[in-house]
């Protein structure tokens, strides 16, 4: 026998509490001491022999599978494993606690078996059992605690290692949990009686809400204690907060026997400090979204401003942090609210409002009214509380209606009122020559009818900046009228005012509003002495201005219809074709019905320009190709009153506007845009209208299904009485019929 053996055997003689055993590789006891004989006899009531499987003897034990396994790890992996078990003794009430250690037999780097080690522990394990169970120790502390309390054991103790199978552990635990003791204040807080708590598992306890305490056991054996403020729940529903404290107690193994809790319920200051925080909550809350810039901290710095204070001063919160309110004060004001700050700090007064410059971050100058107030501090610390109010935009205001008083609000030239204050300080020799130039805008009238007021305004504004961009420093603009300007131009002569206005027509040539080409009608009259009066220089401008527009507006209407009608049919190849188409059939029908030569001028020229309303219309309505939506619809029935517009704008075509307004009504009253019906509809108006549909039907650019000529005179025929004239519409379809 070797030394080490010899020394080992010793031991285990002279130790009552430990016993030994050795198996060989196939788990045969090779060797046993007899206190390992009499343990196995006294717990399992089986008598082990030499020579015999250790798995044999124990076939009938529920644990012999992991009795194998481990055995097995021991063998292979060379792993020593040590538990600690309770074991009830056969036949008697009774347990006793076992601790165990599988070690491999290593000989010549091979393991030929494995040596078991045990130790009884019962003894030790219930004097602290019985310790920890003694009522007299904690009677006094259970009884008299405000707080409650609770000690909680398990029925073995349990090894708590990373060899273990923790989540297996804890399901036994829930099962082996334990409440021997509890106080009056904890039933209370929980709404329990005692029978309902003590000696009774966690499953039983805890039935509805076993994750919970799977996580709390988890927790408690990890860290060995738990300190927590957490939010419970009474058997009736009811919620409320402890503050706990829970902490585990091991035997002299290391081994879990159980825990102890304490728990106070601070379910009143929870409420009072939720109750603060809200209150604390809705007070930022204001402050922060308050519609004014506030600040808020000690003496004159800025360590607490809300975000509209930010956004009006254009600084971060953390870049005011380091800044006092004289760092974004502008110099001229800085003195003004120094005194005044003074004032308040001394008590002299108890508040100050005054209006002054900010600098922006962006260096812009902002204006502010700013109110100021002291709030006294427990300590002693003087806070101030500053308002600041951003007034920039009725500042702002101020100065834009002193504009508007002597300004144009549409164009920005000078409006008629500075024109008749500043007049007086120009007609002075200082300033001879001085030119006045009128300026005229032609066919605003036009615009406004055909495209609307915005197109208006757009013709005044681009007539208004080209002044402004030929005239630059030689004098002042004024707007006196609707499409009236005035150029008073100091130090100019005759000549050199008249090329001025050569220089205007030039640059407006090219100038349009949708399209509508822009020019207008000017004259000069010019002041060289004293002698002279300004209203009269201005009279003569006026008659000069007038002569032109008279000499161009025939000229200039034509131009501006042409080139309308031409833009409408450069946009449309439909358009083009049905005006032509309309036209001819209007020739047919004025030759037929035997209209004298000025009837059929008149009769052509509106069948010609009939949809010239349709320049107002979005073009992709006029070429959509599929049918109208009601919107659309609504879009295109605007053009014939458009047209009118147009039309009705120069003396010379009156007769056919109303031709126009008419083309489509409908004999039954159901047309537009007047509702006319029978023979309140102008004769031309009917005619054109058969001549459209007409063609309409039978076109292939059309968005309806095209007709033959013979389907469409149906249609025109089933349309009698409704749409059209009855008689016209017989005279049509012969007289169109025969040309065919």
């Amino acid at each position: 026998m070797k030394h080490s053996e010899i020394i080992l055997n010793a031991i285990l003689k002279n130790d009552q509490e430990l016993s030994y055993f050795i198996l060989d590789r196939n788990f045969f006891y090779v060797e046993m001491s007899e206190s390992h004989r009499k343990r196995v006899r006294l717990i399992w009531g089986i008598e082990p022999k030499l020579n015999q499987s250790m798995l044999e003897v124990f076939k009938e034990y529920k644990g012999v599978v992991d009795l194998k396994n481990k055995l097995n790890r021991v063998l292979n992996e060379k792993e020593v494993i040590t538990q600690i078990d309770a074991r009830r003794v056969s036949g008697i009430d009774k347990i006793v606690f076992i601790e165990t250690t599988w070690s491999p037999m290593i000989e010549n780097d091979t393991v030929v078996g494995i040596v078991c080690i045990a130790e009884d522990l019962t003894e030790s394990v219930t004097v602290k059992n019985n310790l920890l169970q003694h009522k007299t120790i904690f009677e006094s502390f259970f009884n008299q605690n405000l707080d409650g309390s609770l000690i909680v054991l398990l029925d073995k103790p349990i090894v708590w290692n990373n060899q273990i199978n923790k989540q297996e552990v804890i399901e036994e635990i829930l099962d082996r949990h334990k409440v021997i003791r509890v106080n009056q204040a904890y039933l209370n807080q929980y709404g329990y009686h005692s029978d309902q708590i003590l000696n009774r598992t966690a499953r039983e306890i805890f039935r509805e809400r076993i994750d919970e305490i799977k996580q709390f056991w988890l927790k408690i054996l990890e860290d060995k204690q738990i300190i927590r403020e957490v939010k419970q729940l009474r058997r009736n529903g009811e919620e409320f907060w402890v503050k706990s404290e829970y902490h585990i107690f091991y035997d002299d193994y290391g081994r879990v026997l159980g825990y102890f809790g304490s728990q106070q319920d601070i379910t009143e200051r929870i409420k009072m400090e939720e109750e603060f925080k809200r209150r604390e909550a809705s007070l930022m809350a204001m402050f922060e979204q308050a519609a004014v810039g506030m600040s808020y901290g000690p003496h004159t710095l800025l360590t607490n401003v809300n975000q509209k204070y930010c956004d009006i001063v254009g600084y971060t919160k953390d870049e005011l942090k380091n800044m006092t309110y004289i760092d974004i004060t502008h110099p001229e004001d800085v003195q003004k609210d120094v005194n005044y700050f003074t004032q308040l700090l001394s008590g002299e007064i108890s508040t100050y409002t005054i209006e002054k410059r900010l600098i922006r971050k962006n260096k812009e100058i902002i204006w502010v009214n700013l109110t100021v107030s002291i709030v006294p501090q427990a300590h002693g610390e003087i806070y101030v509380l500053a308002v600041i109010e951003d007034i920039n935009e009725r500042k702002n205001a101020e100065i834009k209606m002193n504009y508007l008083n002597y300004h144009d609000q549409l164009t920005g030239c000078y409006n008629r009122r500075y024109y008749e204050e500043s007049t007086p300080k120009l007609d002075k020799p200082s300033f001879y020559p001085l030119s006045l130039v009128m300026v005229d805008a032609d066919g605003l009238k036009l615009v406004n009818d055909a495209l609307g007021h915005l197109y208006g305004d757009q013709l005044l504004i681009l007539i208004a900046n080209c002044l402004k961009d030929t005239v630059s420093n030689k004098g002042d603009i004024y707007r006196i009228g609707g499409d009236e300007f005035v150029l008073a131009l100091p130090n100019t002569s005759n000549e050199e005012a008249y090329k001025i206005i050569d220089s205007i027509h030039h640059n407006l040539k090219n100038l349009s509003v949708g399209d509508f080409n822009i020019s207008v009608s000017c004259g000069c009259a010019t002041k060289t002495s004293s002698t002279q009066f300004i209203l009269d220089v201005f009279s003569e401008a006026e008659d000069s201005m007038y002569r032109e527009k008279l000499l161009n507006s025939q000229n200039t209407i034509q131009k501006t219809l042409d080139h309308v009608i031409n833009t409408l049919f450069s946009r449309s190849k439909f358009e083009r074709s049905h005006a032509s188409h309309v036209v001819h059939y209007c020739n047919l029908m004025a030759d037929g019905l035997n209209y004298s030569l000025t009837d059929k001028e008149l009769l052509l020229k509106a069948a010609y320009i009939h949809d010239i309303g349709k320049i107002g219309i979005d073009p992709k309505i006029l070429e959509k190709k599929d049918k109208l939506n009601e919107f659309e619809t609504k879009e295109m029935h605007r053009h014939s009153e458009i047209g009118y517009r147009i039309l009705n704008s120069s003396n010379h075509f009156s007769d056919i506007s109303m031709i126009v307004l008419a083309h489509h009504e409908k004999w039954d009253g159901t047309g537009y845009p007047k509702g006319l019906k029978r023979y309140e509809i102008p004769e031309f108006a009917q005619i054109i209208a058969l001549a459209e549909t007409y063609d309409i039907l039978i076109s292939k650019d059309s968005y309806k299904e095209t007709m033959s000529r013979s389907d469409a005179f149906n249609e025109l025929l089933n349309q009698s009485g409704k749409q059209f004239n009855p008689e016209l519409v017989i005279q049509f379809v012969n007289i169109i019929g025969k040309s065919a």
